[in-house]
């Protein structure tokens, strides 16, 4: 398992969905589709989502949370 840690919300492109887009963006469309993950014990909510992302060309999970 590779992890990358602290994933910058700038102009690097994700694919999601076959479109390109940063990592704002399935921030976006995770909350309009209702994705919304939670761990009432530890009093999280959170988004998982994967992506293709061509700079390292692989698919990596995103991990969004709050």
């Amino acid at each position: 398992m590779h992890v990358i840690c602290a994933v910058r919300k700038d102009t690097r492109k994700y694919m999601y969905n076959s479109e390109e887009r940063n990592a704002k963006e399935p921030l976006k469309v995770l909350k309009k589709e209702g994705k919304e993950k939670g761990c009432r014990k530890k009093n999280v909510r959170y988004f998982e989502v994967v992506v293709y992302y061509p700079g390292i060309d692989e698919t990596v999970k995103l991990y969004f949370c709050r």
